[in-house]
């Protein structure tokens, strides 16, 4: 596993914006991230990655493009995939509730 200062950015998706999440610093994370993948989807990658933070570790997967791209469209991915699950979301709510009343 490789180890990288990270930091957690937040989509708005009224303007569609990628910001730091509320009171995170600039590196202020280490993550470990597998150097290769443990799935494979149509489009991501899975990894395994480990968030340590002041002695606290947390299991996560970390997600990336199975493709080779620069980073500016590797953003544009990541907010495409981040309002495609936020839609998603969306639409399984309003499911879930016309099921519910039935």
């Amino acid at each position: 596993m490789e180890t990288f200062k990270a930091t957690r950015m937040v989509l708005d998706h009224k303007t569609g914006k990628i910001t730091p999440g509320f009171g995170e610093k600039s590196g202020g994370r280490i993550v470990r991230i597998a150097q290769q993948p443990f799935a494979q989807g149509g489009l991501r990658n899975v990894y395994c990655m480990k968030e340590i933070i002041v002695g606290n570790i947390r299991n996560l997967v970390g997600k990336e493009s199975r493709h080779e791209i620069p980073d500016v469209e590797r953003l544009r991915f990541h907010t495409d995939t981040s309002n495609c699950q936020a839609k998603a979301c969306k639409y399984a709510k309003k499911f879930n509730a016309k099921v519910k009343k039935s």
